[in-house]
């Protein structure tokens, strides 16, 4: 019978609870996956950085990676949050057949949806009477094809906590590829659970004056000259209000990182609004599990 892939990291987990946690106030030892290869009209590339041990907090961390590996890697191209294929169900200490098994999927997946895209192009050219042979047979032979690239990478790693990085890139075919993934993961090294959220959620309106103070200096520093007043102007906001970001925001070298994703709160233009608040700003902002993994 097959299981389930949370019953399977479930049944992980009770194994690493009843073993002793290994020391992890040391550098967390990782290993790079990488995998990349292309179909007539698709490319595909995945590269994640995961833990090289499977023992104790290691293998903790390494289950809650698997886990938003397959959410992510399952759905690529899902706008309604469809799987395409069965969750990974080999053994979850072997990260290459894991990333193996990932990789295959998504590379059979995007070729088979690229053919279809461009059978349905040329199929509509084909049949535009205004076209003549010559320009039909240019657009025929400039098919675009379809890139997804995959990484996740551990940026930060302190006796406190270690945060590893996922973001992907997707482009089907349109006026330009989209950014996206699961952004910063925080683990504590503690006990290596993943510390979300980072802001207390009720907190969001008192720490408004921060998030604009913030966005102010990421539109200086990308050189736009936008006051405080006028800032409402270069977002999709509502009622003057700035939402957290879907995102996490994680703890960098000099403060808590927030990053907002293409359309969330600007323009695509505007790329991804990005800036950090001290530590001792935000402090008084952060939930009891963050303060007491960042030992503030």
């Amino acid at each position: 019978m097959r299981h389930s892939f949370l019953h399977v990291v479930a049944i992980a987990l009770v194994a690493i609870m009843v073993c002793a946690c290994q020391d992890t106030e040391g550098e967390l030892q990782t290993k790079v996956y990488s995998f990349a290869d292309s179909t007539e009209y698709a490319h595909v590339a995945l590269t994640a950085e995961l833990p090289a041990s499977y023992k104790g907090v290691a293998a903790q961390i390494t289950n809650v990676l698997h886990q938003e590996l397959d959410e992510r890697l399952s759905r690529v191209t899902s706008y309604e949050g469809q799987r395409f294929f069965d969750p990974f169900d080999g053994d979850l200490s072997d990260n290459d057949a894991f990333m193996g098994y990932y990789f295959s999927e998504v590379l059979k997946l995007l070729s088979g949806l690229s053919q279809q895209d461009v059978e349905d192009r040329a199929k509509y050219i084909e049949e535009d009477q205004e076209l003549t042979p010559e320009r039909k047979a240019e657009i025929l032979a400039a098919m675009p094809q379809w890139e997804y690239e995959y990484t996740l990478n551990k940026i930060e790693d302190t006796p406190q906590y270690v945060v590893f990085d996922s973001q992907d890139y997707i482009y089907m075919g349109g006026a330009h590829g989209g950014v996206g993934g699961d952004g910063c993961l925080t683990f504590c090294k503690k006990d290596g659970h993943l510390v979300t959220p980072f802001i207390d959620p009720e907190r969001e309106e008192d720490i408004q004056d921060l998030l604009r103070e913030g966005l102010v200096r990421f539109f200086a520093e990308s050189g736009y000259e936008v006051s405080k007043d006028k800032l409402d102007e270069y977002l999709f906001i509502e009622d003057g209000h700035v939402p957290l970001p879907v995102w996490q925001p994680y703890p960098g070298k000099d403060g808590l990182v927030f990053t907002y994703q293409q359309y969330e709160i600007a323009s695509y233009a505007t790329g991804m609004p990005s800036f950090v608040i001290p530590f001792e700003d935000v402090a008084p902002f952060l939930t009891q599990d963050a303060r007491r993994t960042l030992g503030i």
